[in-house]
C-alpha cells in the first residue's frame, strides 16, 4: 500500500487495504483536521506489486495520473473486501 500514498493528493486521509485478486483493495477516506472521518464515499484503488490503479470516479479525480483498474476490479468488490475490516466510529 506504500505505493499508493504518493498518488493521494489530500491533506488529511486514512488508508485501509485488504487482499483482492493477487493485489490489494484500498480505500482512502478523507479526514477532518481532528482526525474524524468525513462521511463521504471513499476513493477506491487497487494495488498490484508497485502498480496503483484508480477504481472509482473519486479515485480518478483525486489521482488523475493513475491508470484505470482492470474491469473485474470494481468499486463494489473493493468495498466488499475492506468493509468487514473497517472500524465503526
Amino acid at each position: 500500500m506504500r505505493a499508493l500514498v504518493p498518488h493521494i493528493h489530500l491533506q488529511e486521509f486514512a488508508v485501509s487495504g485488504e487482499p483482492l485478486d493477487n493485489g490489494f483493495a484500498c480505500i482512502v477516506t478523507q479526514e477532518n483536521a481532528d482526525g474524524a472521518e468525513r462521511k463521504n464515499e471513499p476513493a477506491t484503488y487497487w494495488v498490484k506489486g508497485s502498480e496503483v490503479y484508480a477504481v472509482n470516479d473519486l479515485a480518478h479525480d483525486t489521482s488523475p495520473e493513475l491508470p484505470t483498474a482492470p474491469s473485474e476490479i470494481t468499486h463494489e468488490r473493493v468495498m466488499q473486501a475492506i468493509t468487514p475490516t473497517l472500524k465503526i466510529r
